[in-house]
């Protein structure tokens, strides 16, 4: 085995491999997503289905989507967190359920977990100890440890031992000793034993290996090769025969190191980590690629590689998280280098730059606000001129513009004109003035065009000097002119920084003058003229305190391409020209425009993606640029002075990002009168929102490492929107008031350079209508609304029913009480009558002075007189009341008792109500207490009577009581007083119950409804 590793040793030996270069060169650079971390050592990474990045940390788990983290680690005393908080190895199983191997701290045993989704709120977690996870392509989990090969139980939830391997020893410390090839074969590394298992056969070949104790050893797996890290490079498994052979997917790269990590990026391209360094191999060749430590650790330790699917590379270290992304725009701030300077004088400063030139010799000059002239030199060292240029009486304190002409370079400052030869000797040029004598004529612009210069000055007009003398050309600037341009024609474009725009002929003389005015949409966008380009076209760019306009085809109206709205900040302090795009600096960065885009959408606003601004996000040293500071070198870069330096890049080099990010809900806000709570979709899952919500907000969210802040959304909810709503860079949108019913939400979303994702995301939604809106509510309603008409329709007729009963029943009583009184006028006045008549013809047919006679007639007179008035009162309605019926019983009762001169006690209510009676109740009432004491009286021979009177709300309750003879109740007479006393009750539906014996008295108890 050790002559098999000398040879392969051998072919991969060497400190210098053959380097192919490519442009642009990738660059690892320590990534600002390590500041979310809790610490910064990075173990394992990893990028799921969905397309999160996880990020395994010594300080427990990270998921980071671009713009939010989410974390995990571990709780004591909480069975359900992170086990172990040292995180080295995480994976996804075929239900989405992250797997992660963590252990305690360095020299510790492990423990393997899962992260169940789709909440991710807790983990379960597994034995055996000690393992090393491993993923086969189904998403299958398997373990690995020093008992040998376990398969995961999903039906258990349980790992099982699959093939007993006992002479399995792991590699101190490893993250990934065991690992799945394309093929599905498990390949597994120990200290000495190299392991080839089908795990469908349960059988494994073995093959001795040497590993060096490095502190990290682990199989490697990309490219669908299975790689063996040796001293010196890397090695590839094969089997039929089980064997080590030189990786023939890496052409002859010879490396000097082990390697510790291997991925593979988007492009195919595969990438080698190393202590000595991080390789990129390509089908062309390798080449080595820089690490940019900063003011960190230059340790090269790599612990991980990953390639994510947007095209870029995270690297995991002991030091913190590095990372390349291919989108990200290679812009540089130059600034001048006091360690780079041939002149001692040379400081570092921070004067903003006014003014850039790039002469013949390739030396960059530079003008400053208050600190002169710089000039920078092909091999990058800097001078600066003072002295040579103005003393300190006349110090410079603005350097406007700086142009080249037949070997010389003019320089236009605040306080005049210098031309400075090509020796280094400084001439200042006396510039005429106008005829209106407006003192110091400062220089604000020269430019050199077709062999001539030409000078613009701040007061004194516009000269052109040539055959070593100056030519007044126009003389009317007005005041605060703020650029100069020369078109194809030879003719003069000036801005001014109030007036508008002037067009001068330089062979006439003549000006015509361009203005804006708010009634005239074609007129300039402002007043002021910041900056003026013509293009390779022809075509004049006009940049004004509100945007950007391009003079029309019929030279005489203004389109506007760009407004306030289109741009970080109103004023266009520069334009210049790119290979495909317009260049623009502001006060708030740069803005890039495509011109066809911008020719096409004049009058129109532009496309999103066809402007693009560019901050310090994007790696845009200055942040605000000056006016006038703008240059297109001769290699093809572009250069924009502000306030930090010279933002300097190669518009080739930045290209528009063809990633399509996806789009995902990440949750609602939902707001209901007891306060705002939050909603988590469940994936493919409809979302309800219940009745009580009144505003509902949806949280947008992408996964995308190059730009996140410029990533555009666009939704629409169907039901509700009719077309797409363009959210911006917004990531949340806000519905007040959603009628109940069914609707379909569709989100959307852009790549900062514009670049859409075709697919957009689709959630059903449902607002859950209240009880009251349901169909169930509205099928009671309806079942209700019949039931009411059907009761109103029966109540109708029962009260039309009742009526009539009502009037039959008056109709009756009415008869009722006729015949009533028919039969009491027959009963009572008839007898009494017919008795006097009788003693009355007796008397007159045998007169005689017979005083009984004449007391029978009288007495059959009085009980005469007595009927007709119980008559009346039975049917004056003025004693239709309860108290009045009771008041009469009682007076009644104590008469006949006294006549009787009977030992008697009367109970009767002190205060009854004042209930309603009919009369026909008082009527029988008043004839059964009648009957019933005058049968005691007469029949009973008591000593002594007690008549008792109660009531309620609903009857009435009567007791007679004497303390007579008795009868026996069984065996007595019927005769006509008992059977008229209940004859009497059953008319009034009420009750009489009789209590008698031989010596015992008799007690009659009455009882009447009211």
């Amino acid at each position: 085995m050790g002559l098999t590793f000398f040879l392969v040793w051998a072919i991969f030996m060497g400190s210098t491999p053959r380097v192919v270069e490519a442009s642009p060169i990738p660059a690892l650079e320590r990534s600002p997503v390590e500041s979310i971390l809790r610490q910064s050592a990075v173990d394992a990474l990893f990028q799921d289905r969905d397309g999160f990045l996880w990020i395994g940390s010594r300080e427990g788990l990270v998921r980071w989507d671009g713009s939010n983290a989410r974390y995990w680690y571990s709780v004591p005393f909480d069975d359900t967190s992170l086990p172990r908080n040292m995180v080295l190895r995480i994976d996804q199983d075929s239900e989405g359920h992250i797997w992660v191997v963590t252990r305690a701290f360095i020299h510790g045993t492990s423990e393997v977990s899962r992260l169940i989704t789709p909440e991710l709120e807790r983990f379960a977690h597994y034995t055996p100890e000690d393992p090393d996870l491993a993923m086969d392509a189904s998403g299958q989990p398997w373990l690995v440890n020093d008992e040998g090969v376990h398969r995961y139980q999903r039906d258990d939830d349980r790992f099982v031992l699959w093939i007993h391997l006992p002479r399995y020893r792991p590699a101190v410390p490893t993250s990934a000793a065991a690992v799945f090839d394309t093929q599905g074969a498990l390949w597994i590394l120990s200290r000495n034993t190299l392991d080839r298992c089908d795990v469908d056969t349960r059988s494994c070949e073995s093959l001795a290996v040497e590993v060096a104790p490095l502190p990290l050893i682990q199989l490697l797996a990309d490219s669908g090769r299975v790689r063996l890290p040796v001293k010196q490079g890397v090695v590839c498994a094969a089997d039929s025969p089980l064997r080590l052979e030189p990786c023939d997917d890496l052409g002859d790269l010879q490396l000097a190191a082990q390697v510790t990590a291997s991925a593979q990026d988007a492009a195919g391209a595969r990438w080698l980590a190393t202590p000595a360094g991080v390789w990129q191999v390509t089908p062309s060749g390798a080449r080595q690629i820089p690490i940019h430590h900063g003011s960190g650790s230059a340790n090269n330790d790599i612990f991980v590689l990953l390639g994510d699917r947007a095209g870029g590379m995270w690297a995991g270290t002991p030091w913190g998280l590095w990372s390349w992304d291919p989108h990200r725009h290679p812009f540089d701030l130059l600034t001048i280098d006091e360690s780079s300077s041939e002149d001692a004088t040379v400081g570092h400063r921070l004067a903003p730059i006014l003014s850039l030139h790039e002469d013949d010799a390739g030396t960059l000059w530079v003008g400053t606000v208050g600190d002169g002239l710089y000039a920078r030199s092909s091999t990058g060292a800097w001078r600066h001129f003072s002295e040579e240029l103005w003393t300190p009486n006349d110090f410079a304190s603005l350097v406007w513009s700086i142009a080249s002409h037949k070997g010389d370079l003019w320089i236009g400052a605040s306080e005049g004109l210098v031309r400075l030869g090509a020796s280094g000797q400084a001439q200042w040029m006396a510039v005429p003035t106008t005829s209106a004598g407006k003192g110091i004529p400062g220089i604000r612009k020269v430019l050199t065009k077709d062999g001539k210069l030409w000078i613009l000055t701040y007061r004194n007009g516009i000269l052109r000097f040539d055959h070593d003398r100056f030519e007044m050309i126009y003389d009317e600037p007005g005041q605060g002119v703020e650029d100069l341009a020369v078109d194809d024609a030879g003719h003069l474009w000036l801005g001014t920084g109030e007036d508008g725009l002037r067009h001068i002929d330089p062979a006439t003389g003549k000006a015509r003058a361009f203005r804006c005015s708010p009634a005239d949409p074609r007129s300039l966008s402002g007043c002021g003229i910041v900056s003026l380009l013509v293009d390779s076209t022809g075509a004049l760019w006009v940049g004004t305190t509100r945007g950007l306009d391009r003079l029309a085809d019929d030279d005489e109206h203004f389109e506007h391409v760009l407004g306030p709205r289109d741009l970080p900040s109103s004023a266009v302090l520069a334009i210049l020209e790119g290979p495909r795009r317009l260049w623009l600096s502001t006060n708030r960065g740069l803005v890039s425009i495509e011109k066809d885009i911008a020719r096409r959408s004049i009058g129109a606003k532009p496309p999103p993606h066809a402007v693009t601004v560019w901050d310090q996000q994007d790696g845009v040293g200055n942040l605000e640029f000056n006016r006038g500071a703008a240059l297109s070198s001769r290699d093809g870069r572009l250069l924009f002075g502000g306030d930090r330096g010279i933002t300097r890049f190669a518009p080739l080099e930045i290209e528009r990002s063809t990633y399509r990010p996806p789009i995902r809900l990440d949750g609602l806000t939902l707001i209901t009168r007891h306060g705002a709570h939050w909603l988590e979709p469940v994936p493919g899952e409809p979302i309800e929102i219940a009745p009580d919500v009144t505003s509902i907000t949806f949280e947008l969210a992408t996964i995308d490492f190059t730009s996140p802040p410029g990533n555009r959304f666009a939704l629409r909810l169907v039901g509700i929107d009719p077309e797409w709503i363009d959210l911006g860079t917004r990531r949340s949108a806000t519905y007040a008031g959603v009628p109940p019913g069914r609707y379909t939400l569709l989100a959307r979303v852009s790549n900062a350079d514009g670049v859409w994702n075709d697919e957009s995301l689709e959630v059903p939604l449902s607002v859950l209508p209240p009880f009251h809106r349901t169909p169930l509510f509205r099928a009671i309603v309806s079942l209700a609304g019949i039931g009411f008409l059907i009761a109103l329709g029966i109540m109708v007729s029962r009260r039309r029913y009742q009526r009539q009963l009502d009037r039959l029943r008056t109709e009756h009583q009415r008869d009722e009480d006729r015949r009533r009184i028919s039969r009491d006028l027959h009963d009572e006045l008839g007898a009494g009558l017919t008795q006097i008549v009788l003693l009355s013809e007796k008397e007159s047919r045998q007169p005689s002075s017979d005083p009984a006679t004449q007391q029978r007639v009288a007495d059959s007179a009085r009980r005469l007189i007595d009927a007709v008035r119980e008559i009346i009162w039975s049917i004056d309605p003025e004693h239709d009341r309860l108290d009045h019926l009771l008041a009469r019983l009682r007076a009644a009762t104590a008469d006949m008792l006294e006549a009787a001169e009977l030992r008697a006690e009367l109970e009767f209510p002190q205060q009854p109500p004042e209930t309603v009676v009919s009369p026909q109740l008082r009527r029988n009432l008043s004839l059964i207490l009648r009957e019933a004491v005058h049968n005691a009286i007469r029949h009973a021979q008591a000593t002594y009577i007690r008549v008792t009177c109660e009531h309620d709300e609903t009857e009435i309750r009567i007791v007679i009581a004497d303390d007579g003879q008795g009868f026996d109740i069984d065996h007595v007479t019927r005769g006509n007083g008992l059977r008229n006393l209940r004859a009497r009750a059953r008319a009034i539906n009420g009750a009489i119950t009789i209590d008698s014996g031989p010596g015992e008295g008799t007690r009659v108890r009455v009882a009447l409804p009211i």
